[in-house]
Order: structure tokens, then sequence, then C-alpha cells
């Protein structure tokens, strides 16, 4: 059995892509997820060597369906647990170099908003 922790879709002090009605903003916000998932990636290197793992999961909302990044971990395996507690308690609060290039170089289409 595993257990799951949210980590959401951005990091917590930027604006993230918002879920609106009658617009396709789901593909582009799996972007940025993706871009986070890339961010964590190099911000925990050790995750490889643990039973851990990074996946989106979508959920249904009145304005359709949104997307969040989860780690995925074993909670009988204790370096499993400690990995997937210490991602989370380090959640970034801002992109990195990296993932700020890529997401400036995201061109959204009309009516996708980050706020």
């Amino acid at each position: 059995m595993r257990d799951t922790i949210n980590i959401g879709s951005s990091p917590y002090d930027e604006p993230t892509i918002q879920v609106k009605s009658g617009v396709d903003y789901l593909p582009w916000s799996i972007k940025e997820i993706n871009i986070l998932r890339r961010q964590l990636i190099r911000q925990f290197p050790d995750l490889e060597h643990c039973d851990c793992y990074f996946r989106i999961c979508q959920h249904p909302h009145d304005f359709g369906t949104y997307a969040q990044l989860e780690i995925s971990y074993n909670p009988d395996d204790e370096k499993s647990s400690k990995m997937a507690l210490k991602v989370d308690s380090e959640i970034p609060a801002n992109w990195d170099k990296e993932a700020q290039a890529e997401i400036e170089a995201l061109k959204l289409p009309e009516g996708v908003i980050r706020s």
C-alpha cells in the first residue's frame, strides 16, 4: 500500500494557472506542474534512491478538472516516509532559475491565466 502527500501545482508564493470554465487550461496546468516536478527533482536528488516518486493527480471541480502534483511513498519504509515528509516540509516558495525560464517560455493562450 502506498500513501500520497499533495504538493500542489506551483511554489507557494508563485501564481498558478487557474481553473476557469470554458477554457482549456488543463494541458497548460500540467505543463506548469511538470516544471515544478523537475524543480523538485533538482532540489531533492536523493529522491531517486528512495521508494518515492512524483505523480500528477487530476480532481473534478465545478469549473472542470484540475491537476496537482503528489508525492507517492511507501509508509512501511522509513527512508521513503522521511523523504516524502522532507519534500512536503521544504516545498519552495519560488521558482528556481531553471524553472523560471521554463515558466517564462510558456506561451499561454488567451483565457488561460496565472494568478
